[in-house]
């Protein structure tokens, strides 16, 4: 399972104007994308320190964008027109991970000559024992992409077409960075929280006020059997 901190895009309000036409545009981008997810994880064990990880998640992206035109500026102007976009899609994230982790010291247990005298326990950090690092690469593909478009102009008259948005990629890649704990029980149950930062190298969709966010930071637990 994995918790995203933020949402997705990066929404945020612009406006742009032309001195030359008194044409102005006002954007405005708010996102309601999931900030979860679920998915399987494999993990194949080189050595007792090494381990190779393979995941994949499901995952949903929804923003709306409403732009507005008017003549002179959106502070004291006229509105002519309001265009809403409503833009929908799914995706995969393919994370491919190589783990670095330790494994749980029993307490050692050292005495002096005397079987009667006093016993010295020197225990290595039960919480560190439990730690890992992890580093590897990230995929992420989008399904079909599905868009409403509304029309509004100044005489309330209104129009719609469901022509989808195009997106910037398609397919965008990235690097993944993480460190967490993991404790196995007498089932041999693997309980894995972690944090994870991921970095893209490019946003998804980009577009006035719509940016995908590139840096990505997340919380996440796995059972591993």
């Amino acid at each position: 399972m994995r918790w995203w901190s933020a949402q997705p895009f990066d929404g945020k309000g612009i406006e742009v104007g032309d001195s030359k036409t008194d044409i102005s545009h006002a954007y405005d981008t708010t996102s309601a994308s999931g900030r979860w997810g679920i998915g399987p994880v494999v993990d194949m064990t080189l050595t007792s320190h090494i381990v190779i990880r393979a995941e994949a998640f499901f995952g949903h992206l929804h923003y709306s964008k409403v732009t507005q035109v008017y003549t002179g500026t959106p502070t004291d102007g006229t509105l002519n027109v309001t265009y809403t976009e409503h833009t929908r899609t799914g995706y995969w994230d393919f994370p491919l991970l190589v783990r670095y982790q330790n494994s749980p010291h029993p307490t050692t247990t050292s005495s002096s000559s005397s079987s009667t005298g006093p016993k010295i326990n020197f225990s290595f950090n039960p919480i560190l024992s439990h730690g890992f690092v992890e580093a590897g690469a990230i995929v992420r593909q989008l399904t079909t992409v599905r868009s409403g478009d509304d029309t509004l102009d100044s005489d309330n008259s209104t129009a719609y077409n469901e022509i989808p948005t195009k997106a910037n990629h398609s397919i965008v890649e990235g690097a993944v960075v993480g460190l967490g704990f993991r404790f196995v029980d007498e089932l041999n149950l693997k309980v894995m929280p972690e944090v994870r930062y991921i970095l893209w190298s490019g946003p998804i969709f980009e577009s006035q006020s719509t940016l995908s966010r590139t840096r990505q930071l997340e919380v996440g637990l796995s059972f591993v059997f």
